[in-house]
């Protein structure tokens, strides 16, 4: 019988309550029933901008902690603390509120420059890190992975699919450089794993450890790479076909930089098991991983003769072909195909990447930001696709199904 509501005479609301019947109040008309079995059922009234919470026997107005924390303060959980804005609050007897427990009065000061800054200390069952001049309670990675602590320094986590690193009191994506540190004398034929990507030290420097694919439509056979768990072919495409050229028709140059393709011949260049990549999954582990110089071949970029692709992309200035046959800037840039087209269907998309050193304009023409994979809507954001005709020969990359 507990809680239940019947209609009496004149239309009056009776509540059965403890055992007793008792009429519906008026809170309880604006925001529902309030009895035990209610306690901490919270409404707000846009009229006053006001936040209420039923105490068990009464709706009652609450300050913006109450409302945050969850749970009015009650003869029922006086003592108890929770967090809000990085202060600890404990329901107050005497108040029969929430009220600030001072934490310095409790854990001590919190120094800003001194050895005791990050010192971590125990409260109510919580870790509590200073933190520039205040206690504050784990957060993100902290709270999953434990605090970054000097003792910490350099040790591997994962979370979420993703690599993490302690770094400076502070959990940060491992970066490659941060991830393998230096290949000293005592690390020699040693081998690490980054996203799926195996590298071994050899006299001084993280070589790349190649898979290799073996195209069976003519038996070229290609080095891959993985590259933030995505397996690529770290060489351009070199299958021939209708609408693929080899740079300024030379066959030497399809031995250097692949095939160069149209947009259509690209859809279906890629041999079964692998795919040309449409522009989030191309953006997903370039963006990401912020390679910069570190995936270029400098021996085929003009001024980068010393560059080497420490992750084994191996990114070359092949040029391309422009839609009306003519070869262009061979060694100042390099351009994949997307799958993706433009909305008229008279363009395709590539990544374009310009020479670094003379800044070639190529890749600032007709760039595109929005792109629209669901009928719904926009649901991806790129920086670094551009439009060109279709009849318009570049290289292609293939990613493993």
């Amino acid at each position: 019988m507990q809680d239940l509501i019947v209609l009496g005479a004149n239309s009056t609301k009776y509540v059965c309550d403890e055992n007793a019947w008792r009429t519906y109040k008026t809170n309880e008309s604006n925001y529902g029933i309030c009895t035990k079995n209610y306690v901490n059922r919270s409404a707000y009234t846009s009229a006053y901008s006001s936040n209420y919470m039923c105490n068990g026997s009464a709706w009652v107005y609450v300050d913006k902690v109450t409302s945050y924390i969850g749970k009015v303060c009650t003869n029922a959980n006086y003592g108890e603390t929770a967090v809000y804005n990085d202060t600890i609050y404990s329901c107050n007897e005497s108040y029969k509120a929430w009220r600030t427990t001072y934490v310095n009065a409790t854990l001590g000061k919190c120094p800003s420059d001194s050895v005791e800054m990050y010192d971590i200390k125990r409260y109510k069952g919580i870790d509590y890190r200073c933190m520039y001049s205040r206690w504050e309670e784990p957060k993100g990675h902290d709270k999953e992975l434990g605090y970054c602590v000097p003792e910490k320094h350099g040790t591997l986590a994962t979370s979420n699919d993703t690599l993490l690193i302690c770094i400076t009191y502070t959990w940060e994506k491992a970066i490659l450089n941060y991830y393998l540190e230096g290949c000293t004398s005592a690390k020699q034929g040693t081998s690490k794993t980054y996203y799926g990507q195996k590298f071994t030290c050899n006299n001084g420097n993280w070589d790349v450890v190649y898979g290799s694919f073996t195209d069976p439509r003519d038996g070229q056979v290609y080095k891959t790479v993985v590259l933030d768990s995505v397996t690529v072919m770290a060489e351009n495409l070199n299958y021939s076909m209708e609408n693929s050229w080899c740079y300024n028709n030379q066959e030497s140059n399809c031995d250097q930089y692949g095939r160069l393709y149209s947009w259509d011949a690209a859809q279906n260049a890629c041999p079964t098991g692998w795919h040309l990549p449409d522009v989030y999954e191309f953006n997903e582990f370039l963006q990401t991983q912020r390679f910069g110089y570190t995936f270029v071949d400098g021996s085929t970029w003009q001024g980068l003769d010393d560059r080497t692709s420490n992750v084994g992309f191996n990114l070359k200035g092949s040029g391309f072909r422009r839609a009306n046959g003519g070869f262009d800037y061979e060694h100042r840039v390099a351009g994949f195909w997307y799958s993706n087209d433009s909305e008229t269907g008279d363009d395709g998309y590539i990544y374009c990447v310009n020479d670094y050193a003379s800044a070639s304009s190529e890749c600032t023409q007709s760039m595109l930001h929005y792109f629209e994979k669901e009928p719904t809507g926009v649901i991806g954001i790129s920086t670094s696709a551009f439009a060109y005709p279709k009849g318009s020969g570049f290289s292609v990359r293939c990613l493993k199904d």
